[in-house]
């Protein structure tokens, strides 16, 4: 039975619609504490990417017991501790109010509104898409038009300004996954985005802004919130954090198992890189380049030098670091990799060898080196 939306009730459908664009991403789920634990306790939204799992958001009894009367979200899986509650298609089909009231405009008019009822409204998926957008624009606290700057320097140069490894965690991710949506959608349609979606421009602003025809607007910002919608129903859930008591046959099966398809194939291919590599245990190849490593800095340094130049995910440092673990050592850790990271970067500045390490947070790292410059590790040497 829906509640009638006055005073506190209204106030908490309010609140339960706020949480909505939070749970639209694949990753995004509720989280609360078993009934027979804490029959009182509350929720919270978190999300994950690689190995990293984030709160987002608080969520209180009241906007959570709203939410699941209102069949908004639904029990996805649960434990002996915790239960995890994802978004259902009625609450995706609820989202419309939601994309009104993700950031609080005052009296300043919603540049969607049109776009919301009439004789061609946007999809459901689309109106879905603009709340996620917005969701992430006020995570990501940008100042002004900050974003907007941002996004023109990229697409002019093809790199961002600015580095996120010293923002908070939580701005940094939702950063990072702006940048990803938007370098989706490209030039025009990422800039539709930016300024009538996040920055609340009307339309016909948007087209003086960006030198367009008129009435051009609307035919970019439909094109774009619908590429939206398809790039955030389509982007496969970030692997959960990495948890295994033993390095057990089963253990792995288990892990495995737990994954999304699409992640299988790159870890086990990290486990089996890291089993079949010789040099993997060995930091005599590094001395060469007048570097002492430990056993950790060596198995990371030979994954980043046989990726060289491109991005290596987390998960696949995990799983080089985990590899050979015995029962009972202790198990790798996000601050674990962060460490390894930042003793390598100190080692490489110090013996002025050439070799870089570039971050993306929230997705990996990337190890640069001169082209002429060979690298323990590198797949030619290998064949």
């Amino acid at each position: 039975m829906s509640f009638i939306e006055t005073g506190e009730e209204f106030a908490r459908a309010r609140a339960a619609r706020r949480i909505l664009p939070l749970l639209l991403s694949p990753s995004a789920c509720i989280v609360i504490a078993a009934p027979h634990i804490l029959p009182d306790a509350e929720a919270a939204v978190v999300t994950s990417a690689g190995d990293v799992v984030e709160v987002i958001e608080k969520v209180d009894r009241k906007t959570f017991d709203t939410l699941r009367a209102e069949g908004w979200v639904d029990l996805h899986a649960e434990s002996e501790e915790i239960q995890r509650y994802r978004i259902t298609s009625h609450g995706r089909a609820s989202i419309a109010e939601a994309a009104k009231i993700v950031v609080d405009r005052g009296a300043r008019p919603d540049p969607l509104e049109p776009y919301f009822r009439g004789a061609d409204p946007l999809s459901q998926d689309a109106v879905a898409a603009a709340a996620a957008i917005r969701s992430e624009f006020a995570r990501a606290k940008f100042s002004g038009d900050e974003l907007f700057d941002e996004w023109r320097e990229f697409t002019r140069s093809g790199e961002w300004p600015g580095d996120l490894e010293d923002l908070p965690d939580s701005d940094a991710f939702a950063r990072s996954t702006l940048r990803a949506l938007l370098a989706r959608l490209g030039p025009d349609l990422g800039d539709m985005v930016i300024l009538v979606v996040c920055l609340f421009r009307s339309v016909p602003d948007a087209e003086k802004t960006l030198n367009l025809p008129q009435r051009s607007g609307r035919v970019l910002l439909r094109m774009a919130l619908d590429r939206a919608a398809s790039a955030i129903s389509t982007s496969a859930p970030a692997t959960p954090e990495i948890k295994i008591a033993a390095p057990s046959r089963n253990h792995i099966r288990a892990q495995v198992e737990a994954l999304p398809e699409g992640e299988r194939t790159e870890y086990l291919l990290a486990l089996i890189e890291a089993l079949l590599g010789p040099e993997l245990l060995s930091p005599a190849p590094w001395r060469a380049f007048g570097l002492e490593l430990t056993p950790n800095e060596v198995r990371v340094a030979f994954l980043l030098a046989a990726h060289r130049g491109s991005l290596v995910s987390r998960e696949r440092i995990f799983a080089a670091l985990y590899v050979d673990r015995a029962p009972g050592d202790e198990l790798p850790s996000i601050d674990t990799i962060r460490n390894v990271i930042s003793h390598l970067r100190k080692k490489f500045e110090e013996a002025d060898c050439l070799l870089t390490i570039e971050a993306e947070p929230g997705f990996g790292y990337r190890l640069d080196a001169p082209e002429e410059i060979e690298l323990p590790g590198d797949p030619k040497k290998r064949k």
